[in-house]
């Protein structure tokens, strides 16, 4: 293992059982870095029985190719199986995951997501609380939901369509062309 791995503790640090530690959030833009991939649980708003059983959507994004991944889980609890199945994506691919950052990792550690990294080596960052800087993921959310209400509406159908549609605009996206050289 590598020697951050073997230094990590479980409990909280000694600056923040203090509280002398800087509430400063980063400042810049946000790290492209190639193993490092951009996380969020997107929870869908709403009536939960218009988007059938799955309420919840894993979001991630490559940092440096800016690929898009998501994956519709059940509950924070699946949130390890999903983080298993996207970094398996990722390294298929050929753009092994060594770094993951989210938002304050709430519903990840919930989902029991620690475990699962030290087992593959990936160091998790989270957001300071209360900073301007955000997840990269936020905006796929947003363009997502917006690409899949048009989908239903285009195709006049029920919002019990909802996943699907919302895994039908990824693919879209996954085929658009790259606009880099």
């Amino acid at each position: 293992e590598t020697w951050w791995v073997e230094s990590m503790k479980d409990g909280p640090c000694e600056g923040c059982l203090l509280g002398d530690a800087p509430a400063m959030g980063p400042t810049g833009s946000l790290p492209v870095d190639n193993g490092l991939m951009y996380v969020d649980v997107w929870f869908r708003s709403g009536v939960g029985s218009l988007h059938g059983r799955r309420k919840a959507r894993l979001v991630a994004v490559h940092a440096c190719t800016k690929l898009f991944k998501s994956l519709p889980i059940p509950a924070k609890s699946a949130c390890a199986e999903g983080v298993e199945h996207l970094l398996a994506y990722f390294n298929h691919l050929g753009l092994p995951i060594t770094w993951m950052h989210c938002d304050q990792a709430n519903d990840l550690r919930a989902g029991g997501v620690t475990p699962l990294a030290r087992k593959h080596n990936v160091r998790i960052t989270t957001s300071v609380a209360g900073q301007s800087r955000h997840n990269k993921v936020e905006p796929y959310n947003r363009t997502m939901a917006r690409g899949a209400r048009i989908l239903l509406q285009a195709g006049r159908c029920p919002l019990d369509f909802c996943e699907q549609a919302e895994d039908y605009w990824q693919e879209g996206q996954a085929l658009r062309p790259s606009r880099e050289p």
